[in-house]
């Protein structure tokens, strides 16, 4: 089984009010997948190709196979639970002054799981 979960970025309101961002790159979303309907198989391919690149396309028992493709997709508005370490950082550029405390963020490090609530 091979497992590949990504995002181009998110930003996330939790439930204190505070806002949480995630860098674009590896996420993993846990929960019910649905079968894809079409995998593009093209696209999927490249992607087993960059993983293994001294595969064999006629191996009949290739080590990163693949037949059925499912996916887990997260829409605007979906409620989520956030698992994995997030921690505050500055908002560059943000007015305030000297009295106030500096507006920040929270950032996630390291691979973060989101499951929808």
């Amino acid at each position: 089984m091979l497992r590949v979960g990504a995002t181009a970025g998110i930003a996330l309101r939790l439930d204190g009010g505070e806002r949480a961002e995630l860098a674009p790159g590896p996420v993993v979303i846990a929960g019910p997948r649905l079968q894809a309907d079409d995998p593009n198989a093209p696209g999927v391919e490249a992607l087993v190709r960059a993983l293994d690149p001294l595969a064999r396309g006629a191996d009949p028992w290739p080590p990163v196979g693949w037949d059925v493709v499912e996916e887990s997709l997260l829409f605007v508005g979906d409620v989520v639970r956030v698992r994995g370490a997030l921690e505050p950082a500055l908002i560059g550029g943000a007015p305030a002054s000297y009295r106030d405390a500096p507006a920040t963020v929270l950032r996630g490090r390291g691979v973060i799981e989101l499951e929808r609530a």
